[in-house]
């Protein structure tokens, strides 16, 4: 699935941008004569602008001995120095054809005549101003932070359409995948620390796990998230099929429904204490308890039946965390620390990946590859052919990692910014940078002065 970048949504700052630059296109026209004498002006303001700017520039590099060992700033003095120069000549030029224009009596000009010049000329300057400002909008709004927070958790939606992120500010943000666009958001108190986030296959549900507190929400279009109900003491959750998603504690498995979480429709005991759970394939639950074993169930419609898989081996990681890919063949199991099992159930096979810190994330991908998160880099291995490779790193400190389930694209939170690619296997991949939507109080602490308090 290409990710592709769209005409974006209007937001309300857009439209309030929008607004102001077709009022200043208004007020520009019909003061077309205040506009006319700026016009006449701008040359003179260039000549003293340009002059008094390539001097300045000039004693920078004086003092920078026209030199800057390991840096291109003096490159920059350069090109300064060369527009500055340039706009003091230009303007100059312009002004003595002004004067002398003035000063050389030609044939008189009919009234009609100038106005029609003026027109031109104001309209020009219209176009230049407002379609100038408009493309300065849309640079800022390009270069929005993914999240204002650090992003800790995202998960796509099961079809692959949707991208869900979760920062510690508590926000959570809903983007459309294929588009690269933010849909919509919703603030969640008190889940600034959650450890999973799980999202329902229509879109209007959620669930996230703070500690052992499991918080069920509903997500009703621009609109506040609604808390349905908390289970304590839970690990995990996994979104299942039909509107439903399974709850784990220590020793039991449940099967509820978004609609109606407090009632759970199936449960089973466990047989040992259970750490985690995770989505097996495309319909099951795989568990993983603290004797390092797992269990595998397939939620039917009024019971949760026991899957016997054949494992190869002892596990070689205590499961704290489990990723499978969506043909369940693959599982790769997590200690939380620097031990990582990978298996591969076709074949029987069981490998260890030792890592030289701890794992912060990991997904497998749809073009079956693990990918690790460690610290500030992403690494990618092939789980059918072994070797890895590195595939992401931008200097900051992965918070989450994400895989389509339904093409090779995979997300990669770097602080506060989420990046998409569509290539698991190679580092140099292109990848499109999620631009969150410009609101109103972010653009008037950034743009109005002397208004830094109105950032949200």
């Amino acid at each position: 699935m290409p990710v592709r970048v769209y005409a974006e949504a209007m937001t309300a700052a857009d439209v309030y941008v929008a607004l102001a630059l077709l009022l200043l296109a208004l007020v520009m026209w019909f003061a077309r004569r205040v506009v006319v004498f700026v016009l006449r002006l701008l040359p003179a303001v260039g000549a003293v602008a340009g002059t008094w700017g390539a001097f300045e520039v000039y004693r920078a590099g004086e003092q920078m001995g026209w030199d800057s060992p390991g840096s291109a700033g003096i490159l920059v003095v350069w090109v300064a120095l060369a527009i500055a120069v340039a706009s003091g000549i230009v303007g100059s030029i312009t002004v003595a054809l002004q004067i002398r224009r003035l000063m050389t009596r030609g044939p008189a000009r009919s009234a009609a005549s100038l106005s029609l010049r003026n027109r031109v000329a104001v309209a020009v300057a219209i176009v230049c101003v407002v379609g100038g400002l408009s493309q300065a909008y849309r640079y800022y709004r390009g270069h929005q932070p993914s999240h204002d927070g650090a992003v800790q958790l995202m998960e796509f939606a099961r079809d692959g359409t949707a991208l869900y992120s979760l920062d510690r500010t508590g926000v959570l943000k809903k983007w459309y995948a294929e588009r690269a666009l933010e849909a919509e958001s919703w603030l969640l108190p008190e889940q600034g620390s959650a450890s999973a986030l799980v999202v329902s296959d229509d879109g209007r549900f959620a669930a996230s796990l703070a500690g052992d507190r499991l918080s069920v929400w509903r997500l009703p279009a621009a609109r506040a998230a609604e808390r349905l109900m908390v289970l304590n003491g839970a690990l995990a959750a996994v979104v299942l099929d039909g509107g439903r998603f399974a709850s784990l504690a220590r020793s039991e498995l449940s099967v509820r429904a978004w609609e109606d979480p407090g009632q759970a429709l199936v449960s089973v005991s466990l047989p040992a204490a259970a750490l985690t759970a995770a989505a097996y394939g495309e319909h099951d639950v795989v568990v993983g308890f603290a004797d390092s074993t797992l269990a595998f169930y397939v939620p039917a419609a009024a019971d949760l039946t026991r899957r016997e898989v054949s494992l190869p081996g002892p596990l070689r990681a205590v499961p704290r965390a489990i990723r499978s890919d969506r043909e369940g063949r693959f599982l790769a199991v997590s200690d939380g620390g620097t031990a990582v099992a990978e298996l591969d159930l076709q074949v029987g096979r069981q490998e260890s990946l030792s890592l030289l810190s701890p794992l912060g994330a990991f997904a497998i991908s749809a073009q079956s590859r693990l990918l690790l998160a460690e610290l500030v880099a992403v690494r990618t291995y092939d789980l059918a052919g072994g070797g890895s490779e590195p595939l992401f790193n931008h200097g900051g400190a992965i918070g989450a990692l994400a895989a389509s389930p339904g093409a090779d694209t995979v997300a990669i939170a770097d602080r506060q910014n989420i990046w998409l690619r569509n290539d698991s296997r190679h580092y140099a991949a292109p990848e499109v940078r999620l631009a969150g939507a410009v609101q109103v109080a972010r653009l008037a602490a950034d743009v109005l002065p002397g208004d830094s308090s109105a950032r949200p």
